[in-house]
């Protein structure tokens, strides 16, 4: 018998924080689209809606204002991949207490999912044709002592196309990563704001206006790649998934955009329980204009 502490919403809750918390791509895009609890399957559509874009004018006295309608336009994304990770639990995992359970149990099995989110996450940023791209050189001491300026060039590619200058992020795979690393600006953690606890956590930081992040998950054979980009730049959508009407164990969570189903049921073929994870999401690219990728060669 489950330990009665153990409950199936306890352990959805669980598993969404420690997915949370890991996944490297899924706090960098925007999650604010469908939020009610209508349950979808798999090859639903849902609608979002695309931020408005204003303009600051110059005030002509003469003239007056130029007035702007805050319009938003919308459309739709596919709810088209369903994750899943299903493992074998014991009596004896089901009367541990919370935290073991999310040590022992919970967290080996988010561990597929959260790279199963940002690869799907990365697919789908890899095969849009962005409005801008700019080539990223190797860290040479003398002829490029400063490859981070690479992300100036990316800000002013975002600033032409008025694209807001908060929240903005950076995502490089391990081959820009390292370059960028021996960038001065990085190298000297006394100058920046951060006090160097960014390097201390082996993560970039901020640079030139963009959080930047590492993800190993972004592939490519001795070349460098990743984007620069505003959070609006790509979509999320998360729905829950109907609950089976047979286990008995069995809930889900929601937060941070994303919805989380966790069931326990017995199998009779192996004789065993069987804990399943799932998480139905869709990711769309929603505005090539709000990104710019990051494309060159590498110091192999």
């Amino acid at each position: 018998m489950a330990n009665a502490f153990i409950k199936p919403t306890v352990v959805a809750q669980a598993v969404l924080e420690t997915l949370y918390a890991d996944t490297i791509m899924l706090p960098l895009i925007s999650r604010e689209w469908e939020t009610d609890l209508q349950e979808n399957g798999i090859g639903d559509t849902v609608t979002y809606r695309k931020p408005a874009v204003l303009a600051a004018n110059v005030y002509n006295q003469a003239v007056g204002i130029t007035r702007q309608d805050v319009t938003e336009t919308s459309d739709t994304i596919q709810l088209d991949t369903l994750l899943d990770t299903s493992v074998g639990v014991t009596s004896y995992d089901m009367t541990l207490n919370i935290r073991d359970f999310q040590r022992q149990v919970v967290k080996p099995a988010v561990t597929a999912l959260v790279q199963g989110i940002d690869t799907a996450i990365i697919t789908k940023m890899a095969a849009a044709s962005w409005a801008n791209t700019i080539v990223a050189s190797p860290y040479n001491a003398t002829s490029n002592p400063r490859p981070t300026m690479e992300l100036l060039r990316a800000g002013r590619a975002l600033d032409t196309k008025l694209v807001p200058s908060d929240d903005r992020v950076a995502v490089v795979d391990p081959y820009i990563y390292t370059q960028w690393k021996m960038d001065e600006l990085t190298l000297a953690a006394e100058k920046r704001a951060d006090q160097g606890t960014a390097l201390r956590n082996a993560e970039i930081g901020e640079i030139h206006n963009f959080d930047t992040f590492k993800s190993n998950n972004i592939r490519g054979a001795n070349s460098f790649k990743g984007w620069a980009f505003h959070p609006s730049a790509v979509a999320l959508v998360s729905k829950p998934l109907a609950l089976p009407d047979g286990p008995a164990f069995k809930g889900r969570a929601s937060a941070y955009g994303l919805t989380v189903r966790v069931v326990k049921d017995y199998d009779i073929t192996y004789k065993t329980d069987i804990l399943s994870i799932d998480v139905l999401f869709g990711v769309k690219v929603v505005d090539v204009n709000r990104g710019v990728y990051i494309n060159g060669n590498a110091d192999s």
